[in-house]
This record gives C-alpha cells, sequence and structure tokens, in this order.
C-alpha cells in the first residue's frame, strides 16, 4: 500500500496545492479551453465550491509559472513559450461588510494599494475607481503585457449588507463604479473573470458588458468546480478503500454512501453529477459521514431571506423554472427559490428540453438534512443544540416503530416553543413536524396526491412506511378514518414495508398535540 493522499481541505492557493504534495483533481484541461475560447467570463457557484481555487489556478498559468503545471493536462495543451501577464487578484471572501461603511473602500483600497506598490504607482487621493483604472493601463504601458483581472467573491459586499438598505446601497454603488471601470479599459485587458455565488442587479457588471459571458450554466464548464464521479475513483480510491475499513463497509458501500450524501449537483442542463468538493474532501480525511458543509454555517442572507417570508417545507422541491429565468435571477431580488438555488441549497434535478425549463430539488442527504435544521430554526425560533437529545429519541422511535415513544417525543418538542405556534394553522404545525423528520434524515414527502385525495405527510425507513394526517382542534380518529376512506396507503400495497397509518390532532389553545391514535394498515 502506497503513501496515504494528503488532503487539501480549506487550501485556495495553487502554488501550494501543487508543492506542497495535496491530492489535485486535474481541471486544466477546462481551465485552457476557458483563457483560448474568451476573455471575460462570470461564475456563479455555491460557497467553498472551489471558486477560489479555481482563479488561483488561473493565476498561476498567466503568470507564466509553467513549473507548476508539469504533468497536468494544460502542460501537453499549452504550446511554449507561456507568457507571464500582470495578474490583479482581487479577493472580496477576508473582510465583514457590515462592520462598517468603509469596510468595503478598504478592502479594494489596500489590494489596489499593494499593486501600486509593486508596479511603481505614487499614493493617490483620487477616488478608488480612478485608481483602478490608471493600475490598469499602468500595468499594460510599463510591462507590455495585457492585463489579467480576477474578483473572487465580487458579491459579498452586498449579499453581506442585505437587510440594511442604506448600506446595501451604498456598497452597490461604490461596486458600479470600481467593477464599471474594466469596461472602459478592454484595450488594455487580457483577460477577467468573476466568481461569486450569484448574479446582482444594479452593480454595472452585467448591464454594463457586453462581451461578458455568463459560463454558469455552461455545459462545457459544468464540472470545473466539484467533483465528478470518475475524478473521485481516479484520484480518491485509497481515501473511499479507508473510509470503508473505518465504518466496517465494503468499497462499494462507502461510494454509495458518499454519493448519496454529497453528490448530485448538477450545473447545467446535461446534468452531469459533481459532489461537494469540501464535504467530500472531508469526509476522506476524517474518515467519517458527516454534514461538513452544513457545519460550516448558513450564509447570514439566506437566513434573512428565509425570515422574510412565509414558509412551508413543500416550496422547496419539484420547482419548476425556466432556465432563462433561473439565468437571469438577481440572487438578492427573487424569490426564495431562486436563491436557494444560487446557495446551493437545491440544484437541477431535471431538464425539459422541449421547453427549456428546469426542475429544482435537494441534491444530496446532507444538503436535505442541513435545509430542514435551518428550516426548524426559522419556523420554531429554536436551535439545533436545544432539540438535539429530543430529535435522537425521535429518530430511534421511528426506526422501531414506536408510535407512542415518537409521539411522546414529539409533544415535548412542541413544547419548547409554544408562543411561536400562537394563532397559527394546520400547515404551520405541519411544516415543523415534516421539517423534524427531515432534520433527522429520514426521507419525507408532503401532501402527496393519490386518486382519493392528499395525504398531508409520508415518511420513509428502510422498514417502514408512516402515513400522517393532521388535525386541529378535532380528533385523531377524524384524522386516522380520513387516511382509511381516502385510501391513502394504496399505493403501497406491493410494498414489502410496514404500513402505519397515524392521526395527529392539534390543539390551538394549548398549541401542542393533544392527541393521537395509530395502526398498522392491514
Amino acid at each position: 500500500m502506497g503513501a496515504p493522499l494528503k488532503y487539501a481541505n480549506g487550501i485556495q492557493s495553487f502554488e501550494k496545492m501543487r508543492t506542497g504534495g495535496y491530492a489535485y483533481v486535474d481541471k486544466t484541461a477546462d481551465i485552457y479551453r476557458l483563457v483560448t475560447s474568451g476573455s471575460y467570463y462570470f461564475l456563479s457557484r455555491p460557497r467553498r465550491f472551489g471558486k477560489s481555487l479555481l482563479l488561483s489556478t488561473i493565476e498561476e498559468f498567466f503568470r507564466g509559472n509553467r513549473a507548476l503545471f508539469r504533468g497536468l493536462a494544460i502542460d501537453s495543451l499549452a504550446p511554449e513559450p507561456w507568457e507571464e501577464h500582470p495578474v490583479l487578484h482581487f479577493d472580496m471572501n477576508p473582510a465583514d461588510y457590515v462592520n462598517g461603511e468603509n469596510e468595503i473602500e478598504g478592502r479594494l483600497g489596500d489590494v489596489v494599494e499593494h499593486y501600486e506598490t509593486k508596479y511603481g504607482i505614487p499614493p493617490s487621493d483620487k477616488s478608488l475607481a480612478r485608481r483602478f483604472d490608471t493600475l490598469i493601463r499602468t500595468c499594460h504601458e510599463k510591462t507590455g503585457k495585457r492585463v489579467v483581472i480576477l474578483i473572487d467573491e465580487y458579491d459579498k459586499p452586498i449579499l453581506d449588507a442585505m437587510g440594511d438598505e442604506a448600506l446595501e446601497e451604498k456598497n452597490r454603488t461604490i461596486l458600479k463604479a470600481f467593477y464599471g471601470t474594466v469596461k472602459s479599459n478592454d484595450r488594455h485587458i487580457r483577460f477577467f473573470m468573476l466568481t461569486g455565488v450569484g448574479k446582482l442587479g444594479n452593480v454595472n457588471v452585467f448591464s454594463g458588458f457586453n462581451n461578458i459571458e455568463d459560463i454558469t450554466f455552461s455545459t462545457k464548464f459544468s464540472t470545473m468546480c466539484g467533483i465528478t464521479e470518475q475524478e473521485l475513483h481516479d484520484v480518491y480510491h485509497p481515501g473511499v478503500v479507508a473510509l470503508a475499513e473505518e465504518e466496517g463497509w465494503t468499497v462499494e458501500e462507502a461510494y454509495a454512501e458518499l454519493k448519496r450524501y454529497y453528490d448530485g449537483y448538477h450545473f447545467a442542463k446535461d446534468l452531469t453529477d459533481v459532489y461537494n468538493p469540501y464535504s467530500l474532501i472531508l469526509a476522506l480525511k476524517a474518515p467519517e459521514i458527516q454534514s461538513y458543509w452544513y457545519q460550516t454555517g448558513t450564509p447570514s442572507y439566506l437566513l434573512k431571506a428565509l425570515s422574510g417570508q412565509r414558509l412551508s417545507v413543500d416550496m422547496f422541491e419539484n420547482q419548476e423554472r425556466s432556465l432563462d429565468s433561473l439565468s437571469f435571477a438577481d440572487v438578492t431580488r427573487d424569490n426564495i427559490v431562486n436563491t436557494l438555488y444560487y446557495t446551493g441549497y437545491l440544484t437541477i434535478t431535471r431538464y425539459d428540453r422541449r421547453n427549456k425549463s428546469v426542475v429544482l430539488g435537494f441534491p444530496n442527504e446532507e444538503v436535505r438534512i442541513g435545509f430542514m435544521n435551518n428550516l426548524l430554526d426559522v419556523l420554531t425560533h429554536s436551535d439545533m443544540g436545544g432539540r438535539y437529545s429530543l430529535m435522537a429519541g425521535m429518530r430511534d422511535a421511528i426506526e422501531d416503530e414506536d408510535v407512542d415513544g415518537l409521539m411522546e417525543r414529539m409533544r415535548s418538542f412542541y413544547s419548547q416553543f409554544p408562543s411561536v405556534l400562537a394563532g397559527k394553522n394546520e400547515a404551520h404545525y405541519h411544516d415543523v413536524f415534516m421539517a423534524a423528520c427531515g432534520a433527522m434524515g429520514f426521507e419525507v414527502r408532503a401532501e402527496t396526491p393519490s386518486s382519493h385525495g392528499v395525504s398531508d405527510l409520508e415518511l420513509f425507513t428502510k422498514r417502514t412506511i408512516y402515513i400522517f394526517e393532521f388535525k386541529v382542534d378535532s380528533t385523531p380518529e377524524d384524522a386516522l378514518r380520513q387516511i382509511e376512506t381516502q385510501d391513502y396507503a394504496l399505493r403501497y400495497s406491493h410494498d414489502t414495508r410496514t404500513v402505519m397509518l397515524i392521526g395527529v390532532n392539534f390543539s390551538s389553545s394549548t398549541r401542542n398535540i393533544e392527541a393521537w391514535v395509530g395502526k398498522r394498515n392491514s
């Protein structure tokens, strides 16, 4: 057996990757295609999906550091010699743009000043946009080579400021002027690329350019960020073997679990699967399956968007959109479903070629569980730590077909936030119940239609199918009777699993589960 793999979790420097001996997935053929077929690009991908490493790799290519690329695809594709270009790389990630009104000027100003010093430009009290304009022209004049401009997470100053209209507008105005400088300097620019979570209106990036190519949905570059199934096998197979040994699985079972938890992202109509690279690499390094991406924290702008809407759990799967409407969506202004797509909580699950439409849904188990926990936070004003032990008990009761144990724990669960449920209708009680079951990792379906009606909630384990009907200020017997008279279980008549029918009644006065009745379907 060879030396164990060296995992590069969190490393965003291509130079460090290559000189440090880390396992590396070769994306340089895509990069060569990118840099030789166009000059102005925008790419949207969720956070921690490899955008920063991508730009670092492009930077090293344009700096002419061929030694770092020896043995990679681009080494044989790109002819000698490699020209060195001045590279202006702006990383908007490090700053928190809600800490002060001048944070954005400080971040941009520090980077501009760094390059001014490097290229011998004297200090100036001009505006940031004018200093950037001078920097671009001077770099070209002094080196004789046109400039490469890379801007990572260009939208972060706007997303951080969401909810503070004055600060958001101020940041938009600054970015509009700064990024707009690029348009007037076309003759000085060899290559320009922006990355971010999504598109932003009124920043003069997309409206200001006639020639910027949005490759977010391009089939040619759909796997440029993320890890494909083949790349997982080619590069990380020893890590999968180690995970299987740690967990007592076969290697095939280890691959299946990794796929279930971290695969399933589709960024173009070709529906080519890619894994979340952040979670996949951490799982192999541990080695252990966990929700690594979710543990890094939900973006504050997403929580703000969720808190500002009436939410139900059936809003987020099987959502149909035209590909054009998704492509041109403003991540800060459109509805929550589009925002969830761009932040990585939803992905394209189907593409209708005739209508040029897509269906969106959760990509994998890690995201589904993580989002259901986010939804519970919003619906109940509680946090994951406070409900963890109760949900562990609920999970055991579900697996053991212990209906009474499940409902007693669920009653304790609802008692933690009675004031939140004041005045809520049946749908809200239903949504909390379903989000809790989803956060426990179970497959759940809301409002499943049958030939006679629509069931409230269906939950699936390997051994059992649960069919729930909810009532408020009625009786659990009425709820159970509806399941039986509407024949909701008929569709599972050939399923070998046990089918449990459960009627639940909530009390609007106590704001909790009042009573329940359950039975096996005969």
